[in-house]
């Protein structure tokens, strides 16, 4: 009897040795988990952690919730695929969820980096410098999770950017179609003749400046690419202070809407073409000019292109144009002309003699 109550009360010792051994290590466990918790919450980087298989934000950081300008309510559960995140990649262009690099870890295994823009819900474009790792399981190997963290670099990525394009003499806007407020780059300003600086209060003011020939297809253009998404690149000229025509030419156009369809507002670039359009406006008059002449010669004129391979080899002698004295002696038109081989328009000797010219 003694011994079998002496068992129990051995057996008993034991188990509370057992009991307060687990409960250290719970306790140790609890405390390593808070102090990482502390670190996590501490740390100004943004770090989430997305599980496998949906890609679903399980845990995150307060530094997570204030670069991303959400609230842990709308931070939970969101996945890379969820069309609110509207980002963007390094090149302004839409950037899909599955290319995240969070996305890419869970789906390759291997670590990823990117820089991208992220869209807050109040429309700011926030670019993060990401970089996001595995989290596998110890027994298997198999990836579990990602960790991802990043830094905010807005700051910097916008003196970048707006280095860049100064350089290249490009300004940039921003229009809210709502209140037709807009926001122009400093750049601006000289492109149509003003300080740096100079803006118009709104896109109304800004037409005062257009050319009034160019506003109907530029409202047009406009309209179509708030409708259906599609490009808005406007060609169009603007009267400077003393009275002169610039040309200017829009683009790399980028349309905000929120979360009924309603275009929100509208980014977008633009920079001097008065060169470009000056020149080619030059060569189409030449090019009048010479045609003029070239239709005024009495003589029969017979243009020919000589065409060449690789080898500059002569592989075809090919009809570039005719004036009006051949196409008045010959009863043939233009398209039945320009364009055709010498085989093609002339009898075999008058071919040949053509060609040995050449």
């Amino acid at each position: 009897m003694d011994d079998r109550v002496g068992d129990a009360a051995r057996r008993g010792t034991e188990a509370e040795r057992r009991l307060r051994a687990l409960q250290a290590q719970a306790a140790e466990l609890e405390a390593t988990e808070a102090r990482l918790r502390g670190a996590l919450d501490s740390m100004t980087e943004g770090v989430v952690v997305q599980v496998a298989g949906t890609g679903a934000i399980v845990d995150w950081n307060p530094a997570a919730e204030r670069i991303l300008g959400l609230t842990s309510d709308q931070i939970a559960g969101r996945t890379s695929l969820d069309p609110r995140w509207r980002t963007v990649a390094r090149d302004g262009a839409p950037l899909p969820g599955e290319r995240h690099p969070a996305m890419r870890v869970l789906a390759t295994g291997e670590p990823a980096t990117d820089l991208m823009g992220v869209h807050t819900p109040d429309g700011i474009l926030r670019w993060v410098d990401v970089r996001a790792v595995p989290v596998r399981d110890e027994a298997t190997g198999v990836v579990t999770a990602a960790i991802a963290t990043f830094t905010d670099v807005t700051a910097a990525h916008d003196v970048q950017a707006s280095r860049a394009l100064r350089a290249a003499g490009v300004g940039t806007w921003t229009w809210y179609p709502a209140s037709d407020a807009t926001r122009w780059s400093d750049d601006v300003g000289p492109l149509v003749g003003r300080q740096r600086g100079w803006m118009p209060a709104s896109f109304e003011d800004f037409l005062t400046l257009v050319h009034p020939d160019d506003i109907p297809p530029m409202r047009a253009m406009l309209e179509e690419a708030m409708r259906s998404g599609t490009p808005f690149e406007p060609r169009f000229r603007v009267r400077t202070p003393d009275g002169d025509w610039r040309w200017l030419q829009g683009g790399d156009a980028w349309v905000e809407r929120d979360e009924a369809g309603t275009v929100r507002r509208m980014d977008g670039a633009v920079w001097d073409v008065t060169a470009t359009e000056t020149g080619a406006a030059a060569l189409r008059a030449s090019e009048a000019r010479l045609a003029l002449i070239h239709d005024s010669v009495t003589d029969l004129l017979f243009l020919i292109v000589v065409e060449r391979d690789d080898a500059d080899a002569v592989t075809a002698y090919r009809c570039q144009s005719v004036n009006a004295a051949y196409r008045a002696v010959t009863g043939l038109s233009d398209d039945e002309l320009v364009g055709r081989t010498l085989e093609e328009v002339l009898p075999p000797t008058e071919a040949a003699f053509a060609r040995a010219q050449y």
